[in-house]
């Protein structure tokens, strides 16, 4: 029999004043047991996380910006690559028209040729500063201007222009300074010298100098590197840097060119985004093993997530998302590799990062929300099953004792059809003398709950004498020499079999047989 929970309201309301089936109380009387079972899984699953939605919209928000962050730092740094290839090509053709078949060496002690070369390779490196995504570009040759100088093994003729004045107000000047090279090419074009300008530079403070320029390979790409996060010869600016070797028709290197992506340049360009979770920050960087080399990398705006850009982070893989550990800070996010690598082959990484705080915030706010919702829905059920069941079972009770001690005249309407109907049929046989017959419904209740009773066995059978004999349930595990657990078993096989969903109803069925002279046919 199947009701709606439509119906099962409709049958409650009409229990008040009209006799309904057992079987009906009985179907609503579980209903409720269902809900509160339905109501302690709830509480168990909303302190477990199961329906708190944190975990999805992290991880959503996180997938698009990272979309967002692969895309833009490949676009980028893919770019730049290619620009450097461009240059290193344009300076070598230039090169080549000065010195025909001779090395770049002939450049030494030659300051007029220097300039002429530096006027001419100025406009290739303004070109690019300004048109791409960076902040400085240079031009290193494999020659000196003086040779008789005290360590001019280590100084290289050259020319480095970068961006200045770049703004904590998210603006880039379009003003160029000559960080590197000769003080008139600057005059010439307008360009104002750098607070740390030297003419040469000090290739031993070149980060991937010399793995350039000992490049050996065919394949200008294959020379072509990005550096780890180092800091500027003489300055305190963190940057990374492009070294592309600079390659004669004949293989032998002329020199390097490279370009300047500076920290605070970066920063500027890869603004944190604002999320419900706090800000999601952008990170360039190496990972060895399962660690994020934070302080080999480049750090985007932070936004206020206190990530420093010196700590490396250990990675935790998860399902949705991964967990990055520093000494005292925590992030989720994920990380794709790009295509690109640093000087010693290692891949580099587009990585996007939300502070672990504010997600597991949100997180225990969503699972107390639900948590509370549950405990109260279980505190409800738990309350109405209560009532129910003393509802249910109390005037099974009342009958039962009517009959026990034949004041049926005196016992109040049970509400339950089956036991009215009995009672009704009982006190008026007894009245007329005729107590042999029973009414066909209730002949066919008797013959359906005996026929039940067939499937029980015999312990389960002398478990029901000793009920109906008066005898407690402490008393049985003595009497039947069986465990109170065992008991406890017994009776739960004993109601399933029989259809009862109590005591008091099943001793109501006895002693209704034994009114009825039908005892033996439950033994």
């Amino acid at each position: 029999m199947k009701i709606t929970p439509v119906e099962l309201i409709k049958l409650t309301k009409k229990a008040k004043n009209h006799s309904i089936k057992m079987q009906n109380r009985l179907l609503l009387y579980w209903a409720v047991m269902t809900f509160v079972i339905f109501a302690a899984i709830l509480v168990v699953m909303s302190f477990a996380g199961v329906f708190s939605n944190s975990e999805e919209k992290a991880s959503h928000l996180l997938e698009l910006q990272q979309q967002n962050t692969y895309a833009e730092l490949s676009e980028q740094f893919t770019l730049l690559t290619a620009k450097g290839i461009s240059l290193s090509e344009r300076t070598s053709e230039i090169l080549e028209g000065f010195l025909f078949t001779e090395s770049a060496s002939m450049l030494s002690d030659n300051p007029e040729m220097l300039e002429v070369i530096e006027t001419i390779l100025y406009g290739d490196l303004d070109a690019v500063i300004h048109s791409n995504p960076c902040n400085g570009a240079y031009i290193i040759f494999d020659a000196t201007i003086n040779t008789k100088i005290p360590e001019a093994e280590k100084s290289r003729a050259g020319i480095y222009l970068r961006l200045a004045n770049i703004s904590g107000k998210n603006e880039i000047s379009t003003d160029v300074t000559l960080f590197r090279g000769i003080p008139a090419v600057a005059r010439k074009n307008g360009a104002e010298l750098h607070n740390r300008w030297k003419l040469e530079f000090d290739i031993s403070a070149m980060p991937g100098y010399d793995s350039a320029a000992n490049f050996a390979g065919t394949r200008l790409a294959d020379g072509c590197f990005w550096t780890e996060n180092t800091t500027l010869p003489e300055t305190w600016e963190s940057m990374v840097l492009l070294n592309t070797p600079i390659v004669a028709k004949d293989g032998s290197i002329y020199g390097v060119c490279g370009i300047e992506v500076s920290e605070f340049y970066f920063r500027l360009s890869h603004p944190a985004v604002e999320s419900e979770f706090g800000s999601m920050v952008t990170v360039l960087a190496p990972i060895e093993k399962d660690e994020l080399m934070v302080s080999k990398g480049m750090v985007g705006s932070s936004g206020g997530t206190y990530l420093r850009d010196n700590e490396n982070l250990i990675i935790r893989e998860g399902e949705k998302f991964n967990t990055y550990i520093g000494r005292d800070s925590a992030f989720i996010g994920t990380h794709q590799k790009l295509d690109i690598a640093l000087e010693d082959g290692s891949a580099i990484y587009a990585v996007t990062l939300l502070p672990a705080g504010n997600y597991l915030r949100e997180e225990a706010t969503n699972r107390l929300i639900w948590g509370i919702s549950a405990i109260v829905l279980f505190v409800a059920m738990i309350f109405v099953s209560f009532f129910l069941a003393k509802k249910f079972v109390r005037p099974i009770a009342q009958s039962l004792s009517a009959i026990q001690e034949n004041k049926m005249e005196d016992a109040e309407n049970s509400g339950i059809s089956e036991i009215d109907s009995l009672l009704s049929f009982i006190e008026k046989n007894r009245a007329s003398g005729n107590e042999n017959s029973l009414p066909s419904d209730i002949e066919e209740l008797f013959t359906e709950f005996a026929k039940r009773a067939e499937s029980l066995t015999p312990t389960e059978r002398s478990i029901i004498k000793y009920y109906s004999d008066g005898k407690e349930v402490s008393e049985i595990p003595e009497l039947c020499f069986i465990s109170i657990n065992t008991v406890r078993k017994h009776n739960a096989n004993i109601y399933k079999k029989l259809g009862v969903g109590s005591k008091e109803e099943l001793m109501l069925y006895v002693e209704l047989f034994r009114r009825c002279g039908r005892f033996d046919e439950l033994l």
